[in-house]
C-alpha cells in the first residue's frame, strides 16, 4: 500500500523495519503469559496500602488475575504505620489503617497476609532492602511459594465434564460466558478471556453455567456431532 499511500497522504509509512520489530516485540510478549501463568516457574503477589478505594481496586485485580490464570499467593499491605509513629496527632490514623487492614485480610483469606511498615527513610541500598524484607516476612523464605491453588481446572463429575474458574470478588451479573467454536469465552465487567478448550472438552455443548462461592463452574455435556 505504500506506492498508493504516498499519492493520497504525506504522511510518513513506516517501512518494513518497523512492522518487523513490532511482530517481534508482540510474539516476545505472548510468550510471557505461560511463563507466568506456571505456578511452578511464578507467583504473583498483590501490594496495596491500607486504604479503601486501593483494596477495592485490588480485590478487582485479583478478579482478573485469576480470569487469566495467574496464580496469586501472597497479599502485602504497604506503608503501614508503625507503633513507633504512635501519637495524639496519628492515633486516628491507625484506628482507620486498623479497620482497613482488617478488612484486606479478611477479604483475602485464605492468602497469606503481610505488612510492609512506613520507613521513616527512603529504602535505598541492598542493605536498607534487606531490612525491609526482614520487617516483611521475618524468618519465612520470600522466594517460597505462599499458596498454592489452582484459578482454573477441570473435573470429571458423573460421566461428564466441568471446568472451574476461581473468580473472587466477581459478582453473578458481572458475568457472562459463551462458546464460541472451541473457544470458551467468559467476560467479567470489561475484561474478556478466550479460552482455547482442551480436546477433552472440544466440541461439547455447554449444560450449565452456575456462579457459587467465588467459583464459576461450565457443565459441558456429549460432543456434538460434526
Amino acid at each position: 500500500m505504500r506506492p498508493v499511500a504516498k499519492r493520497i497522504t504525506d504522511m510518513p509509512i513506516p517501512d518494513d523495519d518497523v512492522f518487523g520489530a513490532i511482530k517481534r516485540v508482540y510474539e516476545q510478549m505472548e510468550g510471557v503469559g505461560p511463563l507466568l501463568q506456571d505456578p511452578k516457574t511464578s507467583s504473583i503477589r498483590i501490594v496495596l496500602n491500607p486504604e479503601r478505594m486501593v483494596i477495592n481496586e485490588s480485590q478487582r485485580l485479583y478478579t482478573y488475575l485469576s480470569l487469566f490464570g495467574f496464580p496469586v499467593d501472597a497479599v502485602i499491605a504497604n506503608r503501614v504505620l508503625p507503633a513507633a509513629a504512635r501519637s495524639r496527632y496519628f492515633d486516628r490514623w491507625f484506628e482507620i489503617q486498623a479497620g482497613h487492614l482488617a478488612t484486606a485480610r479478611s477479604a483475602f483469606d485464605p492468602l497469606p497476609f503481610f505488612q510492609a511498615p512506613r520507613f521513616d527513610r527512603e529504602m535505598v541500598g541492598t542493605e536498607m532492602l534487606d531490612h525491609f524484607g526482614q520487617e516483611v516476612f521475618g524468618r519465612k523464605d520470600p522466594s517460597a511459594v505462599m499458596h498454592q491453588e489452582r484459578p482454573i481446572e477441570i473435573r470429571k463429575e458423573r460421566g461428564a465434564y466441568a471446568l472451574y474458574i476461581r473468580l473472587p470478588f466477581a459478582e453473578k451479573d458481572r458475568i457472562n460466558v459463551w462458546a464460541r467454536g472451541d473457544d470458551l469465552v467468559v467476560q467479567v465487567d470489561n475484561q474478556r478471556r478466550h479460552l482455547v478448550l482442551p480436546r477433552t472438552l472440544a466440541g461439547r455443548s455447554i449444560t450449565s453455567a452456575a456462579f457459587q462461592e467465588q467459583r464459576l463452574r461450565v457443565g459441558f455435556g456429549k460432543k456434538e456431532a460434526s
